[in-house]
């Protein structure tokens, strides 16, 4: 009789841990919107500072779709310049 009960202990644990696991794997989680403050100061580690109109479009899009904006934006073309004046 006493292992029976904990027979059942058993299966009850590990079916309790099954319904968890298919419980977490179903669920989508939703990213939070940015706050003002947040976005501001990724912006001025990230770029050359804030705009509001910058602010506001990293809010509409998130962090990661606007770095992948900028790494997918082409490269500038800078002169080959000499590096020391030539006396």
């Amino acid at each position: 009789m006493k292992t029976n009960l904990s027979s059942s202990r058993l299966v009850l644990s590990f079916s309790s841990i099954l319904s968890l696991v298919f419980l977490f794997s179903t669920v989508h989680f939703v990213e939070a919107q940015p706050s003002p403050a947040d976005t501001i100061r990724f912006l001025e580690q990230s770029t050359f500072g804030p705009t509001s109109e910058l602010v506001g479009h990293v809010q509409q899009v998130g962090w990661e779709a606007f770095l992948n904006e900028q790494l997918a934006a082409p490269t500038a073309n800078y002169p080959d310049l000499p590096f020391w004046p030539v006396v």
